[in-house]
């Protein structure tokens, strides 16, 4: 967790799995789709009853006929549960507009989402990366409005490496043990609305967000990491 004496914030969380398999080339593609589609669906996955407590529901900015998708229903569309067709409408949805996080009881704009944006480091899909742009919200303070930084973003990747074999005589059909890094980061100008607008910040204002949203982000992402883990498992 770091937080700088202009107000912004920059949080890091990490989670490492390791699988056996036998067809590297198939596992990696299987982790890059997965972990696409999750992305893409965050939005929808933080509304969930089991995450957030049922306090927050998630509104797409712009009219679809796919609107009042359910997280269950999201996940049967990540594990192939209905058709192609269908399912890439449904991603189109959660990626072509902006979605924003409100309270379940009233109408605030807390956090607001755009489209998911996707680097490949790796020609064969060992390390990607992924941005999740925050467009506005309560939350957010946008202090440079003269330059085209947004208002920060969330950063999610993912990296792939084989693990080191005492044997390195490896036949074809042998299992592969493969060592799947994950990382959530929240930055890139991103400044926290309880940081407020005079600078320096102080100590009180940085003990607040330190204790509270900065709490709630570690929170939420060690859940975000649970369920983007398991769905690899689940389908590789």
């Amino acid at each position: 967790n770091c937080y700088d004496e202009e107000g912004t914030s920059e949080e890091n969380s990490y989670l490492t799995w390791k699988r056996n398999c036998y067809d590297e080339e198939e596992t990696l593609d299987t982790i890059e789709g997965v972990s696409r589609k999750i992305v893409e669906l965050y939005p929808y996955w933080l509304v969930k009853g089991k995450v957030t407590f049922g306090f927050l529901r998630c509104v797409p900015s712009m009219p679809s006929t796919d609107n009042n998708v359910t997280w269950g229903e999201q996940q049967k569309r990540l594990s192939g549960g209905i058709s192609k067709r269908k399912q890439q409408k449904a991603l189109n949805t959660a990626s072509s507009v902006t979605m924003t996080i409100k309270p379940r009881f009233f109408d605030l704009d807390l956090l607001s989402f755009g489209e998911v944006k996707t680097s490949q480091h790796q020609p064969d899909k060992s390390q990607c990366h992924y941005e999740l742009p925050i467009t506005g919200g309560v939350l957010a303070l946008n202090r440079r409005k003269r330059k085209k930084d947004g208002q920060g973003s969330l950063k999610f990747s993912y990296s792939v490496q084989q693990a080191e074999r005492g044997n390195n005589n490896k036949k074809k059909g042998d299992e592969t043990k493969m060592v799947c890094q994950f990382q959530s980061q929240i930055g890139h100008n991103y400044f926290p609305r309880l940081a407020g607008l005079a600078l320096p910040i102080s100590k009180a204002r940085k003990r607040c967000y330190l204790s509270t949203q900065s709490v709630i982000h570690a929170y939420v992402m060690h859940r975000f990491h649970r369920t983007w883990s398991g769905r690899v498992m689940r389908i590789c």
